[in-house]
């Protein structure tokens, strides 16, 4: 006898096992795929509050120390500067707080609106040593999402909500 009893089976897989296996692999790689595409405007938010908080230390320091600091907005990031005797203003160099930020890739800031400032290219923020600062709005963007940074003269500072992006009149 060269082959197998009769009725016994072959070494093997069956059609529904492997259905069931497909059907796992299949599960797994979905939630593996949600995970790996995050919320689209979580990067934009998290450079949005990251601003925030950077400008509120940087007010603090202007505070602690006595000197009024210029935030310089570029498109593609911002720079901390000194007024020094008169009106002379030096970048701030060696702090680490207060260094040049440098935007990640695919954000922008789109607009900025600085009071008493006509619209430019590169506008300013002022913070006083008061805590005051020049009232001010700034657009990031990141394709189509947008997420606003806003400063008042009070001296608050704070990211708008989702729902509140209109463009000051």
């Amino acid at each position: 006898m060269d082959g197998a009893p009769a009725g016994s089976r072959q070494p093997g897989f069956t059609l529904l096992e492997i259905l069931v296996v497909v059907a796992l692999i299949g599960i797994v790689l979905a939630f593996v795929g949600l995970n790996l595409d995050p919320d689209p405007t979580a990067k934009l938010r998290t450079e949005a509050e990251r601003m925030v908080l950077v400008l509120q230390s940087a007010q603090e320091e202007a505070i602690l120390q006595g000197v009024m600091i210029a935030v310089a907005l570029g498109r593609d990031g911002y720079a901390f500067h000194q007024f020094r005797g008169g009106n002379k203003m030096a970048a701030v160099e060696g702090d680490d707080l207060l260094r040049p930020r440098r935007l990640p890739f695919g954000i922008e800031i789109s607009r900025a609106d600085v009071e008493g400032l006509p619209e430019s290219d590169d506008p300013w923020i002022l913070l006083y040593p008061s805590g005051q600062l020049t009232p001010f709005r700034v657009t990031l963007s990141q394709g189509d999402y947008r997420r606003q940074i806003e400063g008042g003269l009070t001296g608050r500072i704070r990211t708008l909500p989702s729902n509140d992006l209109s463009e000051p009149g």
